[in-house]
């Protein structure tokens, strides 16, 4: 059975304590007060025996620690003194994973707020290349990552992450693509969010006094200020974007009920890929039908309209209207002029 996360912390604990070559010898007790200690919470005797059973035979956990008790000083001791935890060794199939990790990984390695994270990246890569399984060229000619192109605003995800880490208030000119026209915004910023490889600030306006979405490609002349605000406890990210598809959130409205019929073909891709988590497919009269409870934003009718021919809106009818006219518009362009 998977070990749970404060059984973890205390397996760390206790082998930090056997093989601390200053205070060797720890007894049940210091171990006890130590786990409690660092847990924050009382921890049994019998919890520890557990513990050091589970480090000594738990083929799971892998451990296998060579803990031995001395009756002479009346505490723990490990039979190979320069043994930890920490270099137990990983098999071929957990190298393997973490190599697709530290790949994935690699790609922020020069983005804003992970550059500090670059340093840590690199050990980890530079570790699992000397270890047994998949060499880096094997394994770059079975899976290749999704290469994102470079996007305007992307060096400003430093400043706006120790800003909305220290709750300080930001000003900056942002361009707006419908109205063509540059203004000066003060606002508080409260998350850094990513869609389809762009990055978004949302904050709290001052001129607004709401929450706002700001893409960060066309924010210019930022300026983090000296101003801290008090975040407010009524902003959740995960209730603000519960009915979005994608990075838009109209918290103004009611989410709507919408059905789509979708051919087969889609309702397997959908199926293995849904568009939303409120997302429900369900056969009706041999038909799919793709039910969902979303905000009616850009995002969702760029999806309906991606889909192409193979799906079609059924409900509500106000949202079938405005796809329908979408694509009319879309088809005139390609009439032949005369």
């Amino acid at each position: 059975m998977p070990a749970n996360k404060f059984a973890l912390i205390r397996y760390r604990v206790i082998d930090k304590c056997i093989g601390n070559k200053y205070r060797p010898y720890p007894s049940i007790d210091d171990l006890m007060d130590k786990c409690s200690e660092t847990l924050g919470k009382q921890v049994s005797k019998s919890t520890i025996e557990k513990d050091i059973s589970a480090m000594k035979f738990d083929a799971g956990l892998g451990y296998e620690a060579p803990i031995l008790f001395s009756r002479e000083y009346a505490g723990y001791y490990y039979d190979n003194p320069d043994f930890t935890i920490s270099d137990v060794p990983l098999n071929y199939e957990e190298i393997d994973a973490i190599k697709i990790a530290a790949n994935t990984l690699v790609q922020f390695r020069d983005v804003g707020p992970f550059k500090q994270y670059s340093t840590a990246i690199d050990k980890v890569l530079n570790r699992v290349s000397i270890e047994p399984g998949k060499n880096d060229g094997e394994l770059k000619s079975i899976i290749q990552f999704e290469q994102v192109p470079e996007v305007k605003g992307n060096h400003l995800l430093g400043l706006l992450f120790k800003a909305c880490d220290a709750a300080r208030v930001v000003e900056f000119d942002y361009g707006s693509f419908k109205k063509n026209r540059v203004k000066r915004r003060m606002v508080e910023p409260y998350l850094l969010k990513e869609y389809d490889n762009r990055w978004y600030l949302i904050g709290k306006s001052r001129e607004k006094r709401d929450f706002i979405v700001y893409g960060l490609d066309r924010m210019h002349r930022l300026n983090v200020t000296d101003e801290k605000f008090e975040r407010s406890s009524s902003f959740n990210p995960d209730v603000y974007f519960r009915y979005s598809i994608g990075i838009t959130a109209n918290l103004n409205e009611e989410p709507m009920h919408v059905e789509l019929e979708v051919n087969d073909i889609l309702a397997k891709y959908l199926e293995s890929k849904p568009l939303h988590k409120t997302q429900e497919l369900v056969k009706n009269q041999g038909k799919n039908i793709l039910k969902l409870r979303v905000y009616n934003t850009y995002e969702l009718h760029e999806s309906i309209l991606g889909f192409g021919k193979q799906a079609r809106v059924v409900k509500p009818d106000f949202l079938q209207k405005q796809i329908r006219e979408t694509l009319a518009e879309a088809a005139s362009q390609y009439e032949s002029k005369k």
